[in-house]
């Protein structure tokens, strides 16, 4: 099975925002997606665990769009393993896989 990478992550949402503008139906619809990288840890780096001592996390971006309508980033929370995390501020929505 080939595995599911952060472009083809981007490339299924930029399908998904363009097709729907109920912020839902894309939450709906993004969720398995990024579901799908957490078999295959391959896009996780060592830098994605770094983590703020004073802030008690860590973000780092892995895709935006040049006008911000697509936000792709992972998050690591102080103690605990990375997240994927996206956010389309077109349609303000947001999900989160661990």
């Amino acid at each position: 099975m080939t595995a599911y990478t952060i472009d083809a992550l981007v490339q299924d949402l930029r399908k998904v925002v363009a097709e729907h503008d109920d912020p839902r139906a894309v939450l709906q619809q993004a969720a398995p997606m990024a579901s799908r990288m957490k078999d295959d840890k391959g896009w996780v780096r060592p830098e994605f665990y770094e983590c703020g001592e004073d802030q008690g996390f860590g973000i780092t971006v892995l895709h935006e769009e040049p006008d911000h309508s697509l936000l792709v980033l992972s998050r690591l929370r102080s103690g605990l393993s990375t997240h994927l995390c996206g956010l389309s501020f077109e349609c303000q929505g947001a999900f989160a896989i661990q």
